[in-house]
């Protein structure tokens, strides 16, 4: 039961700081995109650029790397917002494998337990013996306790998970988005 205890308070943590940073990292303020808007509107684009860079979120770096380039042709932009969006997407992905292994693990080390109670049980039985199926039925249920401990963790981490990849997928198509948005400001809508 400890190392179940421990997946579970592992994966809580984990799932804890993923929507915090996908909270930040995916976030600009309707205000930030109408000021930004405004500043690429005057051409104003150091000014726009440097108001990216203060936001430090992924979506913001994305539109610095298009606003960077803003006084190139469109293609140098649009390898710059290949570049930027290479660079965040991990940084968005970031501990989503491991926490999908917590969601995967907490069943086998139920079963582990299981497994092991099991055993014990047995050993008990052998050396001792027993008439009573109380004993027995008793020993194996306490058993079982944690496979169904290991399930009542997986089933919540699983679940998470899919929310947390669902919130990812959201962020990276905004940055897909307000990018191609601004690359039509900036450059026009031919290519």
């Amino acid at each position: 039961m400890y190392p179940l205890a421990l997946v579970a308070i592992f994966a809580l943590l984990l799932c804890l700081e993923r929507f915090l940073v996908l909270s930040y990292r995916g976030h600009l303020s309707r205000r930030f995109i109408k000021k930004l808007g405004k500043l690429v509107k005057e051409t104003k684009y150091e000014d726009a650029a440097n108001l990216c860079l203060k936001k430090e979120t992924s979506l913001s770096m994305v539109l610095f790397a298009v606003l960077n380039r803003a006084r190139e042709t469109r293609e140098d932009a649009e390898r710059s917002l290949q570049e930027a969006l290479l660079r965040e997407q991990p940084k968005l992905d970031r501990r989503m494998g491991l926490l999908a292994a917590m969601g995967t693990i907490a069943p086998l080390l139920g079963l582990l337990g299981t497994v092991t109670g099991i055993i014990t049980l047995f050993t008990v039985i052998t050396e001792v013996g027993t008439n009573d199926a109380r004993v027995l039925a008793g020993g194996i249920s306490e058993a079982l306790v944690t496979t169904e401990t290991g399930l009542v963790i997986a089933i919540p981490v699983m679940i998470l998970h899919g929310l947390l990849s669902e919130k990812i997928e959201k962020v990276t198509s905004e940055m897909y988005v307000q990018s191609m948005a601004l690359m039509n400001k900036i450059f026009g809508k031919e290519s």
